[in-house]
């Protein structure tokens, strides 16, 4: 598959997000795009679907009860974004174990932050210890169809302390079904190309 670099600024105030050859300001509802980028704007917002919003707390491991820390959102329909999917921890019900989110870019990959799938170090966690769970609307309703992972590749250059290159590829056991709230992410096209100019503005999934 082809590589795209991103990194990210934890900076809570004016969050920056480096794609290939330009970078992407964020405050809580707009993303103002330096340098176009088009297949790494899809990337980008992709992974911005996983974590809307920095927070002060720690970042989020298995085991540990979520918190919301979405600001300025508003609600979806169900199935309104059918690639978002939720990773579990094994052995768990999402509204247990949920502890972070990806988006399918084809039927049997993820892409996700690295830090989800890392421990503090920045070591891979085994993939053995959390699950994607696809086509969930309700953590509480347990819907969807939960896939094992069986690779994960994170970003070589991914960094723990500073959340450079926070990115990371979660492989499936089988492909997923896709129909109904089961989608893939939808790749930015020349028809969006005003989106992507520089100075333009975007809505943050």
């Amino acid at each position: 598959m082809p590589s795209t670099s991103i990194e990210c600024d934890r900076d809570i105030s004016a969050p920056v997000a480096y794609v290939a050859h330009g970078k992407l300001r964020a405050d809580q509802r707009t993303l103002t795009v330096v340098r176009r980028s088009a297949v790494a704007m899809a990337a980008v917002i992709a992974v911005i679907a996983v974590r809307v919003a920095w927070a002060d707390d720690p970042l989020p491991v298995p085991g540990v009860a979520p918190q919301p820390q979405i600001v300025g959102g508003q609600a979806a329909a169900p199935a309104e974004w059918p690639w978002q999917v939720a990773i579990v921890v094994s052995g768990s019900t999402p509204a247990e174990g949920q502890f972070c989110g990806g988006s399918l870019i084809t039927a049997d990959w993820v892409v996700t932050a690295a830090h989800c799938v890392t421990a503090g170090n920045g070591a891979p966690l085994p993939t053995s210890v959390y699950y994607v769970q696809a086509g969930i609307t309700t953590l509480s309703a347990n819907t969807g169809a939960a896939s094992n992972v069986v690779s994960a590749v994170v970003h070589p250059d991914f960094d723990s302390v500073t959340l450079d290159n926070d990115i990371a590829l979660l492989r499936l056991s089988a492909p997923a079904a896709l129909g109904g709230s089961v989608g893939l992410i939808v790749p930015l096209t020349p028809a969006f190309s005003t989106l992507a100019a520089p100075g333009a503005t975007a809505t943050v999934l």
